[in-house]
């Protein structure tokens, strides 16, 4: 199944949250805390049931940073063994629905299956209904997920749940459906576009002269100082020639004065700035992943050129190589992702042609709609991306080139690959020194190209 080989986060998040073992008096116990303290030692050493601790413990594992999720089979095999023993020793409904999340969570998910046939009396339960329903949208059975999650849709819990609102907005769009909330997907799926709105030049407003993509990231003040500066000088470094393009979110006057400054120092490149004020507020992460969309609209637009979109905080390791032609866009996901990472937003190519202006007009329309409506959700980029592939694809005999995530979207950090990524943690040995690397070469760094 997917769901085996898919990311950890997708096996941990509605796992680690387990139910009272309410005779240890415990009122809540979450997983991820393990052997990790002094005192959680003795509160399991302690317990009535220190077994099913032992069991949730050593799960945790599976997520340690040098296993990755990848446990060897010695571990999984002792695993599923005490989660059997266990289970017939206690013969209790809330020790079984604790054992069958571990097992899942494992990436036992076959004996996941076997275990809960094996207990009907759980199988209804919430807390194994919403893994059927995850395994579904993996596996793109959303009849059975939608299913579900209708069920689910009473409990407060799943309702508020950021990952329960994903899968049901994509779940039920996948059977037919039109979402309206919690983000309103009407108009991409009808083929209702906007031009970018909102979006201010800081550079002058010219067409490009250079016949390569331009790279584009997207970032606020912090990100700017910590990241996309980064990405500029790592791009610089393996690169004579290019343009690149900083789109930045309520940028103050330091970071005006910088742009500037790149751009008298790295005259052999084609830099330009766009600026877009995104008021503060419960959405402003979720609009910063999305209204860089509007943004390369309004680039590709002025700079009538192709755009390649990088994470701001992702690093150069190796040359663009020009491996777009023919093709209207270009996308990473992997094929043990869900639907809402099948184009992942943090890498992107589109192509200077009327099929991707359609493209990105859906994308700049879904932006202001909901900001409209005051709306937002995570993954609301990637929902957008994959719904606005499918309805140009319906307009369009649409050319998207699948880029090997391995080469573009590297969070192993490989020595041959051109892309360097990192996720919610930053703290990549392999990467910070690079990065520090990268630090100490961009001092001179413009000096270099000037005299290239």
């Amino acid at each position: 199944m997917k769901i085996e080989n898919a990311h950890q986060f997708y096996r941990d998040v509605f796992t680690k949250p387990i139910n009272a073992i309410e005779d240890d008096g415990f009122s809540r116990l979450n997983i991820a805390r393990g052997f990790n303290n002094k005192e959680s030692i003795l509160e399991i050493l302690s317990s009535n049931h220190a077994d099913v601790l032992h069991l949730i413990s050593i799960s945790n594992f599976f997520t340690d940073s040098y296993i990755g999720g990848n446990a060897p089979l010695e571990l999984k095999n002792y695993v599923l063994l005490l989660a059997k023993e266990i289970s017939e020793k206690y013969k209790n409904d809330l020790i079984d629905i604790i054992c069958a999340k571990t097992l899942f969570r494992c990436s036992l998910v076959e004996n996941f299956f076997d275990f809960i046939e094996s207990k009907p009396q759980i199988r209804n339960n919430h807390n194994i209904q919403i893994i059927l329903a995850l395994v579904f949208i993996f596996e793109e059975d959303y009849e059975n997920a939608v299913s579900i999650l209708a069920d689910l849709m009473s409990i407060p819990h799943y309702r508020n749940h950021f990952l329960f609102n994903v899968m049901s907005i994509c779940a039920f769009y996948k059977c037919g459906g039109v979402p309206e909330l919690p983000i309103d997907l009407t108009n991409i799926i009808q083929g209702v576009g906007a031009m970018p709105a909102g979006i201010s030049w800081l550079t002058p407003m010219k067409k490009s002269e250079i016949n390569f993509p331009i790279v584009f990231t997207a970032s606020d003040p912090i990100y700017f100082w910590n990241h996309a500066l980064f990405n500029f000088y790592s791009f610089a470094k393996l690169n004579s020639e290019g343009g690149y393009h900083f789109h930045l979110y309520n940028p103050d006057d330091n970071i005006v004065r910088k742009i500037n400054s790149i751009k008298k120092e790295f005259k052999c490149f084609e830099i330009s700035a766009t600026s877009e004020i995104i008021p503060q507020g419960p959405f402003i992460k979720p609009a910063y992943t999305l209204n860089r969309f509007s943004a390369i609209h309004e680039v590709i637009r002025v700079k009538k050129n192709s755009i390649f979109s990088v994470d701001a905080d992702s690093l150069w390791n190796g040359s663009i190589k020009d491996d777009f032609d023919g093709f209207d866009m270009a996308f990473c996901g992997s094929a043990y992702s869900p639907f809402w990472e099948s184009n992942l937003g943090g890498v992107c190519f589109f192509g200077f042609n009327e099929k991707s202006d359609f493209f990105l007009s859906l994308m700049s329309k879904f932006s202001q709609t909901i900001k409209e409506k005051n709306q937002g959700i995570w993954f609301q980029d990637q929902i957008a991306l994959k719904i606005c592939e499918e309805t140009t694809s319906s307009n369009f005999d649409l050319k998207i080139l699948r880029l090997d995530t391995d080469n573009w979207c590297d969070t192993e950090h490989k020595d041959e690959s051109i892309l360097w990524q990192v996720t919610t943690r930053k703290d990549r040995p392999k990467y910070n020194f690079y990065k520090k690397q990268i630090e100490e070469i961009s001092k001179n760094l413009s000096k270099e190209k000037k005299l290239t």
